[in-house]
Order: structure tokens, then sequence, then C-alpha cells
């Protein structure tokens, strides 16, 4: 039988070693409040940084939406001056074609005049030769022969100045074919300053259309980032569902519980 001091000095160990239990298991609690109250604040701290992330998220957006109406309105100016430009093109090859064809007639007409005069000279020429002929094969008189060859030397003469003017109208419709070729010339420098504005606004419009795709991915990219914002709030709140840790006991009243279970 142990005696009363071997009791006593038992029942003082008990004591103690639960006294470091209570200790031990006080220092724990308070531990995983800490832990708790510093998740607490970073989940806090983290929702803040979300909430300002989407705030800053929906002010770029209407940011890009404005964007969107301006390069909507610039889209309808270029395909306005477009038209315009396509317009002026097709103005300007008609005034070439119309220059073209009245080059053609004034070459046509020159070519004319050229022909009716050469053929007028050979036949003056031919004239001349018969009228030397025949004042030869004739041979009347002398007078009559100096009359007929005078004669012959006047109308010859007239003929002669028609042809000249006949040649000179022939060169003046050749200078008015030059003035139509520097005209045609001067269309074709048009049609090409034209066909180069026109590769410009091209180049304008595959611009515009890739501004309208970066616009686009922004917005999926948007999209994306509110939909992951909204995940990671619901992952958040499950987060803090289950880590939820209730309010431990106080230190008296876990002494008190232990008392009465001593024998």
């Amino acid at each position: 039988m142990p005696t009363v001091k071997e009791l006593g000095v038992r029942r003082q160990e008990r004591a103690t070693f639960r006294e470091e239990e209570l200790e031990a298991a006080a220092a724990r609690v308070q531990r995983q409040r800490e832990e708790y109250i510093a998740e607490r604040q970073f989940l806090q701290n983290y929702a803040s940084n979300a909430q300002l992330e989407a705030e800053q998220q929906q002010a770029w957006a209407a940011a890009a939406a404005q964007r969107t109406v301006a390069l909507k309105h610039t889209q309808a100016d270029l395909h306005a001056q477009l038209c315009a430009a396509r317009r002026q093109f097709a103005d300007e090859q008609a005034m070439h074609y119309n220059c073209r064809m009245a080059r053609a007639q004034e070459e046509a007409a020159t070519a004319l005049l050229r022909r009716q005069a050469h053929v007028d000279i050979a036949n003056l020429h031919s004239q001349l030769q018969a009228s030397r002929a025949g004042g030869e094969g004739v041979k009347k008189s002398v007078s009559d022969l100096r009359l007929a060859l005078q004669a012959t030397q006047a109308s010859s003469e007239a003929e002669a100045l028609t042809a000249q003017r006949r040649l000179r109208g022939a060169e003046e419709a050749q200078s008015q074919g030059a003035a139509f070729q520097r005209e045609a010339e001067e269309c074709q420098v048009r049609e090409q300053v034209t066909r180069k504005q026109m590769h410009e606004e091209a180049v304008e419009h595959q611009q515009q259309a890739a501004w309208e795709r970066t616009l686009l991915e922004a917005q999926s990219a948007e999209r994306s980032l509110k939909l992951e914002a909204f995940e990671q709030r619901c992952l958040l709140a499950r987060r803090h569902q289950q880590s939820f840790v209730p309010k431990p006991p106080s230190r008296q009243h876990t002494v008190e519980r232990l008392v009465q279970l001593l024998p």
C-alpha cells in the first residue's frame, strides 16, 4: 500500500503534468488563433486587391469602348473618302478614254489630209507635165504657147498654194494631236496618283481591320479576366468557410473541467 506521502507526490506530479498539458493546449490554441487572424487578414487584402483590379479593368473597358466608337467614325470617314476617290478615278478614266478617242480621230484626219495633199500634188505634177507636153506638141505659135503656159502655170501655182494650205492644216492638226498626247500623258499621271491614293487607303483599311482584331482580343481577354476574378472570389469564399475556427474556451473553464475529472 502506498503511503499518504507517496499518494500526495503522485497527485502533485499528475497535477503538474496536467498543468503542462493545459499550457501546451493553450499555446496551440493561441497559435491557431494567430494563424487564423493572419489568414483572414491575407484574404481581406487579397479581396481588396481583386476589387481594385476589377475596377481598373472596368475603367480600361470603358476607355476601349470610347476608342471603338472613335475607330468606327474614322472607318466611316475613310470609306467615304475611298468612294470619292473611286468616283474621281472613274471620271479620270472616262476623260482619258475621251482624249484617246479624240487623238485617234485627229490622227485619222491628219492621215486623210496628207493623202489628199499627196494626191493633189501628183495631179498637179501630171497636169504640169501634160501641159508641157501639149505645149511642145502643139507649137501653133509663140504667143499662143506662151499664153497657154502662163495659164497653166497660174493654175498650177493656185493649186500648189491650195496644197500648201492643206499641208499647213495637216501640220496644225498634227500639233493639235501632240497637244492631245500631252493631255493624255497628264491624265495618265493623274491616274497613277489616284491609284497610289487608293493603295494608301487600302493600307489604312487593313490597319483599321488590325485595330478591330486587337479590340476583339482585348474584349475577350477582359471577359476571361472577369471570369477568373469571379472564380477567385468564389475560391476565397470557400476557403474562408473551410478555415473558420470556433472560439476556444477560456483558461478558467478548462482548469475547472480538468479539476472535475481528477480522481
